[in-house]
């Protein structure tokens, strides 16, 4: 019998971190793995994995983007900045960024998603929300109905995002937050774990507590 393994296309995991670790994990038991086989991930950092028992290894460095060019990527990187520079270096590279949603997750009608989004398990995503590039959503975490989150924006587990907030790009939310309905994150914010947000905010920066207070 034929192994169905040489039918699929191959696919690196950008990252090695811990969230690129968890994404591993899932895309191996999800309905990804059906299309795709994992081949290993892309990083940077050589020791990244040291400790860690994976039958995936590093195979290659952002470094090295021509031995890659063309290949199918997913993103396992929470970090909003770095999001966007390999963007840039994987358009350059003629790359095909993948977005992955896990099996649990649901969306909800008239919702637009944007390039190369990763939703973890049990997320959900209500109505009318719109959704920018390389987005990542942790597991567990709910989107009101017509939120918009932009560009290279992470949300971690457990969020809850109200109706009609609206997140800017590159805006880190801590596991565990709350995003009042109707508020707005500016650019280039960070939320730290736990923390409530009530109203929106009136400038970039790093914000924690409940209620959400800038700390710098």
């Amino acid at each position: 019998m034929e192994d169905i393994q040489y039918n699929k296309e191959g696919v690196y995991l950008i990252g090695a971190g811990g969230f690129a670790r968890e994404l591993e994990s899932w895309i191996e038991n999800s309905e990804f793995s059906k299309n795709y086989n994992l081949i290993g991930y892309i990083d940077d950092n050589e020791k990244a994995l040291e400790g860690y028992e994976n039958d995936f290894k590093i195979v290659d460095s952002f470094k090295n983007g021509s031995l890659w060019k063309g290949k199918n990527i997913v993103l396992g990187i929470a970090s909003c900045e770095v999001k966007q520079k390999i963007f840039d270096d994987l358009i350059n590279n003629d790359c095909k960024i993948l977005s992955y949603k896990h099996n649990t997750s649901i969306i909800a009608k008239n919702t637009t998603l944007g390039v190369g989004y990763v939703l973890c398990p049990h997320v959900i995503i209500s109505c009318n929300v719109k959704i920018g590039n390389l987005v990542s959503i942790n597991s567990g975490s709910q989107i009101g109905h017509d939120v918009t989150i932009g560009n290279y924006s992470s949300i971690m587990a457990n969020v809850d995002i109200g109706g009609g907030a609206n997140i800017g790009n590159h805006v880190f939310i801590g596991s565990n937050s709350v995003i009042l309905p109707g508020v707005k994150i500016p650019d280039y914010t960070r939320i730290g774990a736990g923390s409530v947000v009530l109203r929106t905010l009136k400038s970039s920066g790093s914000y924690f507590g409940n209620p959400a207070k800038k700390i710098f």
